[in-house]
This record gives structure tokens, sequence and C-alpha cells, in this order.
């Protein structure tokens, strides 16, 4: 991947979530027109200091379901974090960068008014 291939590193992740049959949202969305979904936020790029030598992007993918019913939210979540951090953890992009998953937060949150359990991935989208 090129030095900070952001878009580049965005839409092979995209590419990779559509086989899961997730829509990989950029950015905070505003409502969730789809569930379960996703969504992705820029975070950090990190580097060796002293330098402009690229190491990898850490965006937060966010995976979102329907909070209705407690037990049946946490079930659906947990088995969707399955899922995704499997096929993503390790996982060459299409040829753009490698994917490795730093770490998973559960949390609430609530999009467009509408209370939703979540799971932050953080990831680290590096060259090689």
């Amino acid at each position: 991947m090129a030095l900070f291939a952001q878009r580049a590193a965005y839409e092979a992740l995209a590419a990779r979530l559509a086989v899961l049959d997730l829509e990989l949202l950029i950015g905070l969305p505003r409502a969730m027109q789809r569930l379960p979904g996703a969504y992705l936020l820029s975070t950090q790029v990190a580097g060796p200091p002293r330098t402009f030598a690229f190491v990898g992007l850490r965006p937060t993918l966010t995976l979102v379901v329907s909070y209705q019913d407690a037990p049946a939210a946490e079930y659906q979540l947990i088995d969707l974090v399955d899922l995704v951090a499997n096929d993503l953890h390790g996982a060459q992009l299409e040829g753009v960068c490698k994917c490795t998953l730093e770490s998973v937060a559960y949390d609430w949150r609530t999009i467009g008014g509408v209370d939703f359990r979540v799971a932050d991935l953080v990831l680290v989208l590096s060259n090689g």
C-alpha cells in the first residue's frame, strides 16, 4: 500500500465485508438503514518516530445490531464479531493491505435517536 493510501485500504475492506453481506458505511451514519450494519471511522495513522514511513492505519470498524431485546442483541452481536474478526484477522485485502485486529470493545450507541448494541473493532491496516 502506498504511503497513506487510506481510500484504497477502505475500499478493499468494504469489498471484503460485502462478501460477509455487510455494507460498509464510511463515517458516522446519521441513521442505520440496514441491520446488522457496519461503519468505519478514521482514528489514527501510525509510523516510526522522526520518519515519514507508513506503518499502519488504525481505523475503528463498528458493528451494529438492533437493541430491541437485550439477550437477542447480545448473541447476535457476539456472533457477528466472531464472523467478522475471524474473517479479517490476518487477511490480505485485495492485495492492498494486510488487516489485523487489535482490540474489540462492546457498547451501546444512539444513532438517529435509536439505541443500538455495538462492537468497536480497532483494526490495523498495514503494508505486508
